[in-house]
């Protein structure tokens, strides 16, 4: 076993206890102070925050409430990396799925407008490389002219239904519309 490899092991061994005793305290229905658990001392004291904030929005999004990733980010100016960020998007994205209400990329992208190709790429890699605007069940148009994938230029909306959204696009090698 490596150096890094035990460094790492103990670094979690370090954060597990905090995060254990912060995911029961919610589970008793107390709401803890997430600057409690992140200790001065602490090594790797982002990831330990990023692991209580994860926890904390899913408990927050049981109880039906909307937190936002940009809430932590006031709260905690030390968050500061793309990856971070990128991460905390990323929870929320799965538990707005989960629990509602549904994201869009438009919304998101005048969230965090200083993400710009970071974010896109996030999206692309959830929607397993098919960009997707909202939930079908939004039933609305969407523009995406403005958006292009990797050899492609994406048009307007064809059609929506249960399994996705359908697009006009333009493969830029291919020099004829598909969908």
């Amino acid at each position: 076993m490596t150096d890094d490899t035990m460094t790492q092991e103990s670094v979690w061994a370090e954060h597990e206890k905090t995060i254990r005793a912060f995911e029961q305290a919610w589970r008793r229905g107390k709401r803890p102070n997430l600057s409690d658990g992140i200790v001065s001392h602490t090594r790797e004291p982002l990831r330990l925050l990023s692991e209580l904030i994860q926890i904390e929005f899913e408990f927050r999004f049981r109880a039906a409430e909307q937190p936002r990733v940009e809430d932590y980010l006031r709260r905690f100016r030390e968050i500061e990396s793309k990856a971070e960020i990128l991460e905390l998007i990323g929870c929320e994205l799965t538990l707005r799925d989960r629990y509602g209400p549904p994201h869009g990329i438009e919304e998101l992208r005048l969230r965090f407008p200083q993400l710009g190709p970071r974010l896109d790429a996030l999206l692309v890699e959830r929607s397993n490389g098919a960009l997707t605007a909202t939930r079908p069940a939004q039933r609305r148009r969407h523009d995406f002219g403005r958006l292009a994938l990797p050899g492609y230029v994406i048009g307007e909306e064809l059609g929506h239904g249960g399994m996705g959204i359908v697009f006009r696009a333009n493969p830029t090698l291919l020099g004829r519309t598909v969908a």
